[in-house]
């Protein structure tokens, strides 16, 4: 099953070639797209599962949701998975970023995706989770420079999301709020409030393989935080930081 927005390539075309369902909706953000395709589409499935393109599971994960999804009681409906992170081809697996722990299956009818435009989360609404054992990976090949363009890309983002304060104002839920990951809710908070007290600080201690992709990180956290608030000094040390955390 396809969610096309209005591509111009072959796209549409190979996907009905293999046998895919294909829809189509235009884009206006990543949260939006997925919530569009559980409010339009016909889901014949128990469960739903976010993967991103550059995202992998492991043969062990994938033998692991074989045999124990089917089987989880009727009160649990979602699963946590551990991601592993690959920057310039090297597994970070020190400073806090290994593993990262996320919700990305939910039963149908029992979850939503946040209305984030920047670094939204599955999260459920009712129910337990779970955590499954085994790792799937995010490794994006791409070059240096498409990193760096990333983050400029994600740091305005994350401003419009500051500004638009979706969550204190049209009362959604978040993954502060519901059954998720403790490690995700701790994430999001610092991110969200941890500009209010610039005295928090972090005891850093990491292989030189962490350091660029630390860097990055906190040097977009950084620029959010002064084009945000104003203030170059703010949020220096308490910003997003994932690689630091």
């Amino acid at each position: 099953m396809i969610i096309d927005s209005y591509s111009a390539d072959a796209t549409v075309d190979l996907a009905k070639a293999l046998g895919a369902d294909v829809y189509e909706h235009p884009f206006e953000n990543h949260a939006t797209q997925f919530s569009w395709a559980l409010d339009n589409i016909d889901l014949q499935t128990e469960w739903v599962m976010k993967v991103d393109a550059d995202e992998e599971f492991t043969p062990e994960l994938a033998n692991e949701i074989e045999q124990k999804l089917d089987a989880l009681p009727s009160n649990m409906n979602g699963v946590i998975l551990r991601r592993r992170v690959y920057f310039m081809g090297k597994w970070i697996k020190h400073g806090g970023k290994y593993p990262e722990l996320l919700l990305r299956i939910f039963r149908v009818g029992h979850g939503m995706s946040e209305m984030k435009l920047m670094d939204e989360h599955l999260i459920i609404t009712d129910g337990d989770v779970t955590i499954f054992k085994n790792d799937f990976s995010d490794n994006n090949k791409k070059s240096l420079e498409w990193w760096i363009n990333k983050h400029n890309w994600y740091s305005n983002k994350e401003v419009l999301d500051q500004q638009m304060k979706s969550d204190a104002v049209n009362r959604e839920e978040s993954v502060e709020e519901t059954s998720t990951s403790l490690q995700a809710k701790v994430k999001r908070f610092v991110k969200n409030h941890g500009k209010e007290d610039p005295f928090v600080k972090r005891t850093v201690n990491f292989p030189v393989n962490i350091f660029p992709y630390s860097l990055y990180e906190c040097f977009s956290a950084f620029f959010v935080s002064c084009i945000f608030t104003g203030n170059l000094f703010v949020n220096f040390v308490v910003g997003k930081m994932g690689g630091f955390f």
